[in-house]
């Protein structure tokens, strides 16, 4: 092969790696806040994950993190910008650190998340949530199971 036949080909492909890098423009994201609550009482410091339920598709996973009053407002690509048009199932984790005083499950490590493993997982949280265009975007989810 002759130098210039590869250096097309070399400059072929590269414009094809780059193009291919640029993705599809994403869908605005519309702001979005809400709360988490257990039996009731705000929790501080928990992570709200939205997780689309399109498939086949690159898609962003918009999160927010409660305050002391246990509201979250939801992050896509700008701080609090929100979330794009959808559905989406919603996970929630509360890590703490493990302090002397906390119980410990066995296999813990340094942190512990206090709320139970299926909220979690967006197969089985059985949380939902739907973000659409002209409408006041709250959510809250007031948690209440066995510990």
């Amino acid at each position: 092969m002759n130098r210039t036949r590869l250096g097309f080909l070399f400059s072929f492909g590269f414009t094809l790696l780059l193009s291919g890098c640029q993705g599809t423009e994403s869908s605005p994201a519309l702001p979005y806040e809400g709360e988490v609550k257990i039996d009731g009482k705000p929790i501080s410091g928990a992570m709200v994950v939205f997780h689309s339920k399109k498939t086949g598709e690159q898609v962003v996973s918009p999160s927010g993190t409660t305050d002391e009053t246990g509201k979250f407002r939801l992050t896509s690509n700008k701080e609090f910008d929100g979330a794009p048009a959808g559905e989406y199932a919603v996970t929630i984790t509360w890590f703490k650190p493990v302090t002397p005083g906390n119980k410990v499950r066995e296999g813990d490590g340094v942190v512990q998340n206090y709320l139970p493993a299926y909220l979690a997982n967006p197969q089985t949280s059985g949380l939902v949530a739907s973000v659409q265009k002209d409408l006041s975007q709250t959510k809250s989810f007031d948690l209440r199971f066995q510990r």
